[in-house]
């Protein structure tokens, strides 16, 4: 029974060791490498959970896509 005890405390150690190595991994996906700020695959995160959770209570969602060549709404 404690030889299980310790088993079972060491794989609790390693799925926590793996979670936080997940979790960096996933940040350093969403973050420039130069500039250290969000790229566009955390925008697009960001924008999927606005989606789906109707953009909060308001209920609605505006996009704003502005290029170097002009404006477009989204709606």
């Amino acid at each position: 029974n404690e030889e299980m005890q310790t088993q079972l405390k060491e794989a609790q150690d390693r799925i926590h060791e793996q979670t936080i190595q997940i979790e960096s991994a996933e940040r350093r996906a969403q973050t420039d490498a130069l500039t250290r700020v969000p790229n566009r695959r955390a925008f697009d995160e960001h924008i999927k959970d606005r989606v789906e959770t109707g953009a909060g209570k308001a209920g609605s969602l505006a996009l704003l896509d502005v290029g170097g060549d002009s404006a477009h709404f989204c709606n």
